[in-house]
């Protein structure tokens, strides 16, 4: 991928254990391009025409929105909301007027202090669920159909877009009974994975993002996998990420930025290989924070970690430090050559003590890099839990907690 440079450090490609891991990484290919072939719908993720389709289906929804609404507040779990903010975070127009918030919790403090900065009349509420039965989506749903009733709106159901399952569940019941709009949520494809789907593309076109290069991005990285298999850049990816054995993988980004990002990064490992007593830990963090807390542990702690730094080669700044002579040596320095120098002294750092390390660096913060960015992380992990032999799609720990919050709800 010309959009993204990955770059290794203290990693043996001669070893015996590399070469397990590629061939095991030849094998998740063809298991993956023979699922893809047959139409499995698991798989639908990696189909380089329905995204383009998707997005413009949505297409009228986002334009109503943004002719209606000055705010806008998205519901949902998990990746449900962590992939359109993934994309917005990392991509939005500052000059879109509807302005979007996520809701992807049930503190009531924090819908509380949303709530008092928003004027209800001008709201639009975008609830994202596949099965149309999340405990938390559904409540919050209830809350906010609460609130508008207390305000006296008129017509509620004009403010109300839902993503879900059209076949059952609560959430389209809800739908029908407030007369909300209803937009069908892709079968079988789970939150995390729903990068490039209405869930995300329907917020970004609100955002004023330009869809079709993210998708374009995304599909140049599933181009590369088609051509190349196990020797595309996602396949040698995840084979040197097995190769290594480390339980803990640390992702710092150094940009701000790129938070949300690894939050959504740190689900689809957690959450796709982390069953039957195996997987990896991620943590994530922001530089140069982390360089003044957790760095310490990384540098002098246990050697049981692989390192990824993602960092951008154009961030279009001007901003610099003043030229007076009592800053010294940082006198008339532009900002991101200062944050630059942090990102390179912690790679310098991390392969002078001989940790794994990748540098994953975005020719820049386009609609276009993200998208290849998501499409190369999920087809990196994906190919992981195949290398691993285990099912990256399901989520039975997380099922086991639903159960239990809904017995406990009932109880109370």
């Amino acid at each position: 991928m010309k959009s993204i440079e990955i770059k290794y450090s203290n990693f043996d490609f001669t070893n015996a254990a590399y070469q397990s891991a590629k061939n095991a990484a030849h094998t998740a290919s063809d298991e993956i391009m023979t699922a893809i072939n047959s139409e499995e719908p698991l798989y639908k993720i990696f189909s380089i025409q329905d995204s383009l389709k998707q997005a413009k289906l949505v297409e009228p929804y986002a334009q109503e929105i943004n002719q209606n609404f000055t705010d806008l507040i998205v519901i949902g779990m998990g990746g449900a909301v962590l992939n359109p903010e993934t994309l917005i975070s990392l991509a939005a127009n500052k000059t879109n007027n509807t302005k979007i918030h996520f809701l992807n919790n049930t503190d009531p403090i924090f819908l509380e202090n949303l709530l008092s900065r928003i004027e209800l009349k001008n709201c639009a509420i975008l609830a994202i669920s596949n099965s149309g039965q999340t405990l938390e989506t559904i409540s919050l749903v209830g809350v906010m159909i609460a609130e508008f009733t207390k305000a006296e709106s008129t017509n509620i159901g004009k403010h109300f877009y839902f993503i879900t399952n059209l076949k059952s569940g609560s959430l389209k019941n809800v739908a029908n009974k407030i007369g909300a709009t209803l937009i069908e949520h892709t079968a079988n494809i789970s939150g995390r994975y729903s990068g490039l789907t209405n869930v995300t593309t329907l917020p970004a076109q609100i955002a004023a993002i330009d869809v079709q290069a993210y998708i374009l991005g995304a599909n140049s990285v599933l181009e590369d996998f088609y051509d190349n298999k196990s020797e595309s850049q996602a396949a040698l990816s995840a084979a040197a990420i097995h190769s290594i054995q480390k339980p803990i993988a640390v992702n710092l980004g150094y940009l701000q930025q790129f938070n949300v990002f690894l939050e959504w990064y740190s689900q689809i490992i957690a959450e796709s290989l982390g069953k039957g007593g195996n997987g990896i830990t991620p943590i994530k963090g922001l530089g140069p924070n982390d360089q003044h807390s957790m760095l310490q542990l990384y540098l002098e702690g246990p050697r049981d970690k692989s390192y990824s730094l993602f960092y951008t080669k154009n961030n279009y700044t001007s901003l610099a430090t003043a030229d007076l002579p009592e800053l010294g040596y940082i006198a008339n320095k532009n900002l991101d050559d200062i944050n630059r120098a942090n990102f390179e002294a912690t790679l310098s750092a991390l392969k002078k003590i001989g940790a794994p390390t990748r540098s994953i660096v975005l020719d820049e913060l386009s609609a276009n890099t993200i998208g290849a960015l998501v499409m190369h992380s999920m087809l990196e992990i994906i190919i992981l839990g195949h290398m691993m032999q285990l099912n990256p799609f399901n989520q039975p720990g997380v099922e086991l907690i639903k159960t239990e919050s809904t017995r406990i709800i009932q109880e109370s």
